[in-house]
């Protein structure tokens, strides 16, 4: 087990970088659906 969490490690430090990227791209787009989203419900409650 712990040579599988070494492997796991060593992959992890090769592509941190490139993970932290898409991470962050990831949560940018969360956070634009959810805003797109609260924007609407208030639009609609507003409308009403």
């Amino acid at each position: 087990m712990s040579y599988i969490l070494q492997q796991f490690q060593m992959m992890l430090e090769d592509n941190y970088d490139e993970y932290c990227e898409q991470f962050e791209n990831y949560l940018r787009f969360r956070h634009n659906e959810e805003f797109h989203a609260n924007k609407h419900n208030h639009d609609h409650k507003h409308d009403h």
